[in-house]
């Protein structure tokens, strides 16, 4: 069987668990992926199971391109002001050094209304200004498509048709041109795992909402069993996608912790004393998920209680900025904001334990966030910490079931956050903490393994 994601997999715990799940003696299974800043010390090519790990090196061409639409599209789409500025002076050092040549000297003082120009449809927002965006727009969309994403297809393609699978589980949605051409060449078993609600994240533009939909529509009578992650997001691909197979649900639960003492590791990493509460946020850094809201909240924080972001992501810099401002401005001996590298896979239970409380406060923007049930949803019970999420469907109905957390208001108002954080005691705490454990007892990785051996089983009846 081949696994097919486009990351580096190593930090992905439900492709790993899901592999390591229906290896057995006599099966092969391998996951493909990408090398990536993850993977640059090395990483664990077979894994206990007999999982094994090949993932594609970085290339110099994917490289650049990768810079190119991450770094230098982002940098031009925000700083239009500054590029305007620098061709500015750049004209005025021309002019300067030209004056003494009236020819050059009268053309670059007429083409020094350009740079004028642009500048003036910074600051007025006119058309000038939102042409140049979507010229901007545009060739990040053309780089990404037509080469970046093509360029990786085809190196993701050309590496698992040689290792001749039965058997493709394609893990989110990048990996189905790979996939449905793997299909098409070898005859095998397509199986599509959606981790999410594709064409309605957060982030999602129009046009690229209705691209999605209509790719899904072209693929989805060719896929042979799929997956998703629960009941909300399976009735949205069943209503939309009809000729989608009917969905396996497997949830991002946990595999179940093994009872362990806290040793502190998560106060000593953000340099605080024992007793001082943490509320945590561990995962990703990213727009929309209403960590800028918790950040601010932690100015209205008790003396005692610190919020630590534990994580990685694209807005690091800003929270870092908001986090040392409200530090400087709060006279406390500790810092009521704290930022630190996130914890191993392997080791993110003896980290999350040392949490009073466990955030997800996403924001609703979108079904993707509406019906979300990230990771996080198991792992701060699973070290038997509580929950104090904002209110989406599925997070409630879990919430509410097994009583493992308290509710945001959707709002997300700092001040609201933290009188909340504030009002919940120690022995409140610990009755949720006890409720965890009855939670992870009953819904946990194991629960959903034994659904994927069952699926693959069948396979070979």
């Amino acid at each position: 069987m081949a696994v097919l994601s486009f990351n580096s997999v190593v930090n992905d715990g439900r492709i790993l668990k899901s592999a390591d799940s229906v290896s057995e003696p006599g099966f092969e299974v391998k996951i493909f992926g990408f090398e990536d800043n993850h993977t640059r010390n090395g990483y664990c090519k077979k894994r206990e199971s007999g999982v094994t790990l090949d993932l594609i090196p970085k290339q110099f061409t994917v490289g650049v391109l990768a810079f190119l639409y991450n770094d230098v599209s982002s940098y031009l789409r925000k700083n239009f002001k500054i590029i305007s500025l620098f061709t500015l002076f750049l004209f005025a050092a021309v002019l300067l050094f030209s004056a003494f040549y009236l020819p050059i000297f009268v053309v670059f003082t007429g083409l020094l209304v350009l740079p004028l120009f642009f500048l003036f449809s910074y600051f007025y927002r006119n058309k000038l200004y939102f042409y140049y965006l979507k010229v901007i727009n545009f060739l990040i969309k053309i780089t990404r498509k037509k080469v970046y994403d093509e360029h990786r297809t085809k190196a993701m393609y050309d590496k698992v048709v040689k290792f001749e699978p039965d058997i493709i589980h394609a893990h989110d949605l990048r990996t189905m041109d790979a996939a449905i051409k793997l299909k098409n060449k070898l005859g095998c078993l397509l199986i599509w795992d959606a981790h999410e609600i594709y064409e309605e994240t957060a982030q999602i533009k129009a046009d690229n909402k209705e691209n999605i939909s209509k790719k899904i529509s072209s693929f989805q009578a060719l896929v042979d069993h799929f997956i998703t992650i629960n009941e909300s997001i399976a009735k949205f691909y069943a209503d939309k996608y009809p000729n989608l197979p009917k969905a396996l649900i497997i949830k991002n639960a946990t595999l179940k912790n093994i009872p362990i003492e806290y040793d502190y590791r998560l106060h000593k990493k953000a340099m605080l004393p024992e007793n001082q509460k943490i509320i945590l946020y561990q995962g990703g850094f990213a727009r929309k998920r209403g960590i800028e809201s918790i950040v601010k909240s932690s100015e209205f924080y008790s003396d005692d209680t610190t919020l630590v972001l534990m994580g990685w992501g694209g807005i690091h810099n800003e929270l870092s900025s908001m986090a040392d401002k409200i530090n400087s401005q709060r006279n406390c001996f500790y810092p009521k904001c704290v930022i630190i590298p996130p914890a191993p896979q392997s080791e993110l239970a003896h980290w999350t334990m040392g949490a009073f409380l466990g955030l997800i406060p996403y924001e609703n923007h979108g079904l993707n966030h509406l019906y979300c049930t990230p990771n996080k949803l198991w792992e701060y019970p699973n070290a038997g910490v509580p929950l104090l999420c904002t209110p989406m469907v599925e997070m409630k109905k879990i919430v509410d079931e097994w009583q493992i957390g308290w509710l945001l208001d959707s709002s997300l108002q700092a001040s609201h956050i933290a009188k909340i954080i504030n009002s919940i005691d120690q022995v409140s705490r610990d009755r949720k903490s006890i409720n965890c454990k009855i939670f992870i007892d009953n819904d946990n990785w194991e629960i959903y393994s034994q659904k994927l051996k069952s699926l693959y089983k069948g396979f070979f009846k």
